[in-house]
């Protein structure tokens, strides 16, 4: 008897030691939101669904049009379907707790139908996008030199994602609505920028380049130094820096901003953000498609309903 009992406390604590704790198991996920503070500051999440076809997030979230770069139709002024928002401190902690998720691969499927997108806001900036498709939630990391003249690309952060995790705080949502402005020149849509910012209502906005600029130059570029790859975000930075050190050689007081494009083995199209001042003198290289262009002042912004 006495042999027995030892034999099925050994096999009692073998059992556990091949079982994965709940707590172990959140350890090996990561806390999505771990770099905010969401007790603290003007804090909310902006989110909404891009699918193309109904889903559990389609029929609950609802569906977003967004106004993608280079269009030359733009929606409706007001756009009241489906944008939702959390600003509750206490809810915001809770779903930082609950949203920890696995790391992944980061799969491309452009077969996919289903797309969500989170923003995360502070002060009515928009800090982080997070984009979900496919069983996926995907940042594609950049951030801004320390000079700011372009965004230096780091890939990608992927992570495994459920339907059930956002629809779980379902009955957190609050509604919100997509607004979007267009001016007729630079100078109205500055004045009336100040103006939206000081608005209680505004939840976010994704800030504009002509609030620092007058307009774009699209060049071609070709880097001093071939490039093997020239699409690894290494050899593009790499580019990049050299670009921005030769225009500040070549125009020493003039302001910029370059934001890549696409490239090719040697070449890269780069969209040079300036003044009127440099794009016009602009003489370096090839312009790509057309001559220095102002903006058409367009502002989008979200809204507490």
């Amino acid at each position: 008897m006495r042999y027995l009992f030892f034999i099925c406390a050994t096999l009692l604590q073998l059992s556990a030691l091949g079982q994965t704790s709940i707590d172990d198991d959140l350890d090996m996920r990561i806390p999505l939101f771990k770099n905010y503070d969401f007790s603290t500051g003007n804090y909310s999440l902006l989110i909404h669904n891009e699918g193309s076809k109904n889903n559990s997030i389609f029929d609950t979230v609802g569906k977003v049009y967004l106004v993608q770069k280079g269009m030359s139709k733009y929606a409706s002024a007001i756009d009241t379907a489906g944008k939702n928002y959390i600003d509750d401190k206490a809810t915001l902690e809770q779903l930082k707790k609950a949203w920890r998720f696995y790391p992944k691969t980061f799969v491309q499927d452009t077969t996919c139908k289903t797309h969500y997108s989170v923003k995360v806001c502070k002060n009515k900036l928009t800090l982080k996008d997070y984009s979900v498709n496919c069983g996926q939630l995907v940042f594609f990391n950049s951030f801004k030199d320390e000079s700011a003249l372009f965004e230096k690309k780091l890939g990608e952060e992927a992570f495994t994602f459920n339907d059930s995790t956002l629809l779980a705080f379902n009955g957190k949502l609050k509604k919100a609505f997509r607004r979007e402005y267009k001016y007729n020149s630079i100078e109205e849509a500055r004045l009336k920028l100040a103006k939206l910012v000081l608005d209680t209502n505004l939840l976010t906005i994704e800030e504009p380049l002509w609030k620092k600029f007058e307009g774009s130059v699209v060049i071609a570029y070709t880097p001093a130094k071939k490039q093997k790859k020239q699409f690894e975000n290494k050899a593009i930075n790499a580019s990049l820096t050299e670009l921005a050190n030769e225009l500040q050689k070549a125009y020493p007081n003039e302001l910029f901003f370059l934001e890549y494009q696409w490239g090719s083995e040697n070449t890269l199209v780069v969209e040079i953000v300036c003044n009127q001042t440099l794009g016009e003198k602009f003489t370096l290289y090839p312009i790509e498609c057309c001559k220095w262009e102002t903006f058409s002042p367009v502002l989008v912004s979200y809204w507490k309903q």
